[in-house]
């Protein structure tokens, strides 16, 4: 039985495509957070693997009604600006 997902794990969930640096700066929580939250879903969704196990808990998350299409468009719907203001923040990050 797949056990519900908390709020951050969805929103977590549903910026997956960015790395986990990006997820951090944009959520302001440490990568650490980032990747506990990540195990959360993994485990929680039944996901078990490497490759691929980013979009495959997606994926199975958008099956079982977990998170929705426009929440995870939403993420990506940035402008030019908003990205460009994420890409120079990872960067400070690391620097």
């Amino acid at each position: 039985m797949v056990a519900d997902l908390c709020s951050r794990e969805c929103e977590v969930l549903c910026l997956v495509p960015l790395t986990n640096r990006e997820i951090a700066v944009l959520l302001d929580i440490s990568m650490s957070t980032v990747k506990n939250h990540l195990n959360h879903v993994y485990r929680k969704l039944g996901v078990d693997g490497y490759k691929g196990k980013r979009a495959s808990a997606l994926f199975r998350a958008l099956a079982l009604g977990l998170v929705e299409m426009d929440e995870v468009d939403a993420s990506f719907g940035w402008d030019a600006e908003r990205l460009a203001q994420l890409r120079d923040a990872v960067r400070r990050e690391g620097a």
